[in-house]
C-alpha cells in the first residue's frame, strides 16, 4: 500500500521571523506549527487563542482562518498544505483530526516535530 496515494502537496515552508497575519479560507489542508513565539489564532470569527511555544493546528477548506504572531512579535512558523481524496481517509480514521472548538495541539518534543516537518517540507521541495 502506498501511504500517499491520492495525496497530493501544494505548499511547504519554515519562517523562523514570521510577523505576519493569515486570513483566509484555505484551498487546502495544512498542517500549521507554531515551534517559538506568541501565536494568535481565532476560526470562524470565534473566540481568540493566544498560546505561547509549540502549538500545532489544522487548517482547512470550508473555515476562515485567521492566525498569526500577538502585537507583530516574531515567531517561529511552519507550514504543509496537502489535498486529495486521501485526506478524507485520514480524517476518518482519526489521524487528522478537526476540532474547531479545542484547535490547539500541545508539542510534547517540539525539537523532533520540528525536525520531522523540516524533513517533510524538503521532501516535498523536491517534487
Amino acid at each position: 500500500m502506498n501511504f500517499f496515494a491520492g495525496q497530493y502537496f501544494s505548499l511547504a515552508g519554515s519562517i523562523p521571523e514570521s510577523t505576519s497575519t493569515i486570513q483566509n479560507v484555505p484551498l487546502y489542508y495544512g498542517i500549521q506549527f507554531n515551534y517559538q513565539g506568541m501565536l494568535r489564532l481565532r476560526i470562524e470569527n470565534g473566540p481568540e487563542y493566544r498560546v505561547e511555544g509549540a502549538y500545532a493546528f489544522i487548517t482547512h477548506p470550508g473555515a476562515f482562518f485567521e492566525y498569526g504572531s500577538v502585537n507583530n512579535c516574531p515567531r517561529h512558523h511552519n507550514f504543509v498544505c496537502t489535498y486529495g481524496d486521501r485526506i478524507q481517509k485520514y480524517i476518518d480514521g482519526g489521524l487528522l483530526v478537526l476540532n474547531p472548538s479545542d484547535p490547539l495541539i500541545p508539542i510534547r518534543n517540539p525539537e523532533q516535530f520540528l525536525h520531522n516537518m523540516y524533513e517533510i517540507i524538503a521532501l516535498t521541495n523536491r517534487v
